[in-house]
């Protein structure tokens, strides 16, 4: 004897069980809405960590230059003196 169809057991126990069918597409459509939404705050994550990392990385060259600079200076100002 065949075993029957996931769709033949799913009508079977919506007469056992009113509204399963439609719970499962409520369901469904839930999980379907959370994942996108768990995506997209992936996506913003991701890029927030990208423009934090970028920033550390100007401020360090930043940094850097005025450092240098300022050395430059304070050479140059004991060349001068």
């Amino acid at each position: 004897m065949p075993q029957p169809s996931t769709e033949e057991r799913l009508l079977r126990l919506e007469f056992q069980i009113p509204g399963l069918t439609e719970a499962t597409k409520e369901n469904s459509a839930a999980i379907k809405g959370l994942t996108q939404t768990m995506t997209q705050l992936n996506a913003a994550l991701s890029f927030n960590r990208g423009a934090v990392s970028f920033a550390f990385r100007v401020a360090g060259a930043t940094t850097t230059i005025v450092g240098g600079v300022a050395a430059f200076f304070m050479w140059l100002n004991g060349k001068l003196h």
